[in-house]
């Protein structure tokens, strides 16, 4: 069993509530979130082109330009237009969601902008609230245009990916998430529950250069990505120590909170599942941790961390396939009640949606070592080479460990006991920030 490292206490509980009220910073205001995330992935945006949108007929031609394609909740939008080859009246409605900047008119209601045909500056506007799309409407001759914008709130913690099962021996803490701030602000401190099944006290997380490097609780910001209208959205992979007992199965969170530089507070709840070893006990992928698998053949070094946090750049293409190491814990059953043996898993890789790579359009077999130890694994580089992905985002290497029995003749079938990934889901054990661009 790996050893484990005190968790230094700081002035908090995982446990503990709270939103505070930030004051107001360059014309906008809002308030800390405490999110319990399920189990949902925010779709990273990942176009560079600012949308925009047409309408027309013979007669006439209405355009929206300047639009962001993510808006921050009570941040103004200056910069929309609307172009027409129209005569007449140029309005714009705006959705419930929304509302004008001078408080002028209401949303839902069509507001007058211009006299067309030319371009008519849209009035400041802002959202009140997030929204997965909302829908900016124009209208010029009879004619209308609609725009979409998707709207976030700044300082939120959005999970991208991170550790969804665990139990006790490879018991590692692994987190992918992103949040949007003021262009240049960074989190005065990122926590962690080292005791993920307790009240256990806060963890703090070191920023480094390169997170894969690390082997102590640290995380890094990975990608920064200029969203407009004075915001970035970063990407953070953050990893460390956890202490789990050989637990019951059960379903848990695992809290990760940011501490901003004005002293506010924001948190997500990580989903995860703890995995019991024994005569009810099921198999676990391995979470490779600190330098236990620097003798494995074909091994990248200069440790056990190179499955998650990877980042290839936007002007990047393939990936080692020996960066993944896969491998599976048995589920610690005794031989006389059968399925102790896991020689066999499925690996896929998906995005952020949970579509599936071309390179493993279903799970893939993998034969592995029974477990001996925390190294007893492959990497994906004998089956996989050097990979591409299909497209830019947040890409999770998901696994599904099998079972089978080491009696000769047993009766035991794997149902119930094996991960299938019909209807389970996988053990996500490394991530990859593939592609993505400099700006929203």
């Amino acid at each position: 069993m790996r050893r484990m490292r005190p968790a230094t206490p700081t002035e908090a509980t995982p446990t503990e509530p709270g939103s505070e009220e930030r004051p107001h910073n360059g014309g906008w205001r809002r308030r800390a979130v405490i999110r319990g995330a399920a189990w949902s992935l925010p779709v990273i945006a990942v176009a560079v082109e600012a949308p925009y949108a047409t309408a027309s007929t013979a007669a006439a031609s209405v355009r929206i330009d300047g639009l962001p394609r993510t808006a921050v909740t009570n941040a103004e939008i200056t910069d929309a237009v609307v172009t027409t080859d129209a005569s007449g009246a140029i309005a714009v409605t705006l959705p419930s969601s929304f509302e004008w900047a001078d408080g002028s008119g209401a949303a839902d209601v069509p507001r007058t902008i211009g006299t067309g045909p030319g371009t008519a500056a849209v009035p400041p506007f802002r959202a009140v609230a997030a929204v997965e799309q909302a829908t900016i409407l124009a209208e010029a001759g009879g004619t209308a245009a609609a725009a979409t914008i998707r709207v976030e709130t700044a300082y939120e913690l959005s999970l991208l990916g991170g550790i969804t099962a665990i139990g006790d021996g490879p018991d590692e803490f692994r987190a992918d998430f992103t949040v949007i701030v003021p262009a240049g602000v960074r989190p005065r401190r990122l926590e962690y529950a080292f005791l993920p099944l307790t009240a256990g006290a806060w963890t703090a997380l070191i920023p480094v250069r390169d997170v894969q490097s690390s082997i102590d609780q640290a995380y890094g910001v990975v990608h920064v990505q200029d969203i407009g209208s004075g915001f970035e959205r970063l990407f953070i992979s953050a990893r460390g120590d956890a202490d789990v007992p050989n637990a019951p199965h059960g379903s848990h969170v695992w809290p990760v909170r940011a501490v901003w530089p004005d002293g506010s507070r924001t948190r997500l709840d990580m989903p995860f599942t703890q995995v019991h070893f024994g005569e009810d006990g099921r198999p676990l992928a391995i979470n490779a941790w600190d330098r236990i698998t620097a003798g494995v053949p074909g091994y990248p070094g200069p440790n056990s961390q190179t499955g998650w946090g990877n980042v290839v750049p936007a002007d990047g293409a393939s990936i080692s396939g020996n960066r993944f190491f896969v491998g599976a814990k048995n589920s610690g059953r005794p031989s006389a009640i059968g399925n102790d043996l896991t020689t066999e898993v499925r690996f896929q890789f998906v995005d952020e949606t949970g579509r599936p790579a071309s390179v493993t359009p279903a799970p893939r077999s993998l034969t592995v070592p029974n477990y001996r130890s925390d190294a007893s694994g492959v990497y994906l580089g004998a089956v996989l080479g050097d990979f591409t992905l299909d497209r830019p985002g947040y890409w999770r290497l998901l696994v599904w460990p099998q079972t089978s029995s080491s009696e000769p003749g047993s009766s035991a079938v794997p149902e119930g006991v094996a991960w299938d990934p019909a209807r389970d889901p996988g053990h996500q054990v490394g991530s990859v920030f593939y592609r993505l661009p400099a700006s929203d």
